[in-house]
């Protein structure tokens, strides 16, 4: 008996010291964090999981890069999102359409914070309204102009909130009125800009951050609140921060790890294995110019770059690729003996002109960047390439501090081009420092047949050469069930199981 009691007070203070833990600060609130004790945290119903470093920004309203992503996803929960390029409802339970195709009313499902409050038509507009007073550091924050009266009140135009077309009906009813036809609207409300947020680290998705020790773990925990909550569901997510090619890997080998993610370089090691999935982004790597220089507002510049380019080549000797063939541009030649003709040919005159390319080795292979530099050095121009960090290549971009850049664009695989909008000259997506009228103008109408005209103009001038659809690449363990990816081939927790 005596030993029962000593036992019950050791656990006691232990509970105590656990308590006692450190602090982190986290958009301006605090979440615990447990030092040193990943291997204790991990508990049978859990799950361990790295991703290639630490996650930037969690606020959907102004998160940009793909770490905070999966944070987000997992975390939060939107009107809509998409599954295998499919709209599906998330906190909407249906919606209504006007004749007119400028109102619609959506209905709300029962759902509640992590901290058990209603999530309500009220939370919805907050935090739309917040995109818009804040509008110089919201990413994709114009996506919300297409709402009436939107754009007017970001830019300081009207100062009547009263005035912005979204109106609160009941706690569960909420209408949005467009300033225009718009038919991806519901499309855009899969965005994480659209996402309801409260600024007080409560969430509305499958899971609650638990503790965050910066670049080593993050440990989220279920969402007891959650309006799908399993109590067989995955308890705890022990995620790791582990980066670089090989130790990811082999921890995975080793089954320290149930999922991770590979990159382009590891991934042949397990080719053809069940364990590697390739998960299609909704993206198009493609060359882009700036069309502040000279050089490359020649449109025979750009054709002889897209004319020579070996897709062939690239796909099959390169990348290796497991995506389909660009849609869309397979009426374009093979090119294979042409840029292999070309390269033993010897360099016409030399322009005396040197132009700088940049990529982001995340997603680009450096051969992919030698095989551009040679096209154009056979066209009689030198290429500085710069290859550079997440970070340092998207300030290059938004500065205009390049001639060419191998970027990742928005895209769909079904639907071939889906970028449109990085060409409208009015989105902040648009490096490249072009206007073409008659792609704002079919932008802005935003029909299907409008958008095949503008993709025909984009094809038509080489205003981007497209080079591969993207994709994301996995190491699952084969003992999980329902392991789903969501939006731009996010990797998706809230019904994964063990099998």
């Amino acid at each position: 008996m005596k030993n029962k009691y000593i036992f019950i007070i050791v656990i006691i203070f232990i509970c105590i010291s656990i308590c006692n833990c450190g602090k982190v600060q986290l958009n301006k609130e605090t979440i615990n964090i447990e030092e040193n004790n990943f291997e204790e945290a991990i508990e049978e119903n859990s799950l361990n999981i790295n991703i290639d470093g630490e996650p930037l920004d969690i606020n959907p309203i102004t998160s940009t890069d793909k770490l905070s992503k999966f944070i987000i996803l997992n975390t939060h929960e939107g009107l809509f999102y998409k599954k295998d390029n499919k709209i599906q409802n998330g906190l909407v339970e249906k919606y209504e359409i006007s004749e007119n195709q400028l109102e619609y009313t959506f209905y709300l499902k029962n759902a509640r914070w992590s901290d058990g409050k209603e999530i309500t038509s009220e939370d919805i507009k907050n935090s739309w309204i917040n995109v818009l007073k804040s509008e110089s550091a919201a990413y994709n924050s114009y996506k919300l102009y297409n709402i009436r009266n939107a754009e007017k009140y970001a830019k300081g135009i009207l100062n009547d909130e009263a005035k912005i077309g979204i109106d609160i009906i009941d706690d569960k009813i909420i209408k949005v009125t467009l300033e225009h036809e718009n038919n991806n609207f519901i499309d855009d409300l899969t965005l994480f800009v659209f996402y309801p947020y409260r600024n007080d680290n409560i969430f509305s998705g499958p899971y609650v951050i638990d503790s965050w020790t910066h670049n080593e773990k993050i440990v989220l925990k279920s969402n007891l609140e959650y309006r799908n909550y399993n109590k067989n569901s995955i308890e705890h997510i022990n995620i790791s921060m582990m980066t670089g090619n090989i130790k990811p890997v082999n921890e995975f080998a080793k089954g320290n790890l149930d999922i991770s993610t590979i990159s382009l370089k590891e991934k042949y090691r397990y080719k053809d294995q069940e364990a590697l999935k390739i998960i299609l982004n909704d993206s198009v790597y493609a060359l882009v110019f700036n069309f502040n220089n000279k050089t490359i507002n020649n449109i025979h510049f750009r054709n002889s770059i897209q004319n020579y380019f070996p897709y062939e080549i690239f796909r099959n000797e390169i990348v290796k690729s497991d995506t389909p063939e660009i849609k869309g541009f397979n009426s374009l030649d093979n090119n294979e003996e042409k840029y292999k003709t070309k390269q033993q040919e010897k360099s016409n005159a030399r322009k005396n002109i040197e132009l700088k390319m940049i990529y982001n080795n995340e997603f680009v292979p450096n051969k992919l960047a030698a095989i551009i530099q040679q096209i154009v050095y056979n066209l009689g121009y030198d290429v500085n390439i710069k290859m550079m960090s997440e970070s340092l290549y998207y300030d290059a971009l938004s500065n205009s501090k390049f001639d060419m850049a191998i970027i990742k664009l928005k895209s769909s695989y079904i639907n071939n081009w889906g970028y449109l909008e990085s060409f409208y000259s009015k989105s902040p997506n648009n490096y490249y420092n072009l206007v073409d009228s008659d792609i704002d103008k079919a932008y802005e109408i935003n029909t299907q047949e409008s958008a095949i005209r503008a993709e025909v103009l984009i094809k038509a001038n080489a205003y981007a050469i497209p080079l591969s659809y993207g994709a994301n690449y996995f190491l699952v363990n084969s003992e999980l069930e329902d392991v789903e990816f969501l939006n731009d081939g996010i990797l998706y927790l809230g019904n994964i199981k063990h099998n």
